[in-house]
Order: structure tokens, then C-alpha cells, then sequence
């Protein structure tokens, strides 16, 4: 089950014969208890397929769409920005 529109990030319209690498880039973003928040989750197709840790590359390859969200059942506490980059 993927999140609500306004708590995650799409990329749709990719070539499914594409290779793709992510890269998650550290921002200053903030768990609401603490901490630094330096990995999301990925969903290939609507369903749940890695975690990416910052510093990781992932390589993503046979869809048309990848979506990411955080690790966390309440998104409205945390803070900050992050980086995902998508390369083909």
C-alpha cells in the first residue's frame, strides 16, 4: 500500500528497457523524535521493493514508474529537505 500523493515523490513516464541509478544525497532532514533521516523507501510498480540508504546506489531497470516515501507512519512531525537523484 503506498502513502498518501502528498507524502511521497513519483517518477513515472520511465522506459522500462532503461537502467536507472538512484542515489539518495544527505540533506538536513530530521526524524520528529531525533536523529538524521537518511533513507527511503522504494516502491517499483506499486509495490515495496528496497530501502535506499544514503551514500547506496540502486539500480532500477523493466518499469515505467518508482516511487519514494520515508520510513515513518507520521510525516507531518519531521523536517528538512533530502536529495533523490534519478540517472539514466
Amino acid at each position: 500500500m503506498l502513502p498518501a500523493d502528498s507524502q511521497r515523490l513519483e517518477a513515472n513516464g520511465l522506459d522500462p528497457q532503461g537502467i536507472y541509478k538512484v542515489t539518495l544525497s544527505p540533506g538536513d532532514a530530521q526524524w520528529r523524535k531525533g536523529g538524521r533521516l537518511d533513507e527511503v523507501m522504494v516502491f517499483i510498480a506499486g509495490k515495496p521493493t528496497a530501502v535506499l540508504r544514503k551514500g547506496a546506489v540502486l539500480t532500477i531497470t523493466g518499469t515505467e514508474r518508482a516511487t519514494f516515501t520515508f520510513p515513518d507512519s507520521d510525516l507531518k512531525e519531521n523536517s528538512g529537505s533530502l536529495a533523490i537523484t534519478l540517472e539514466r
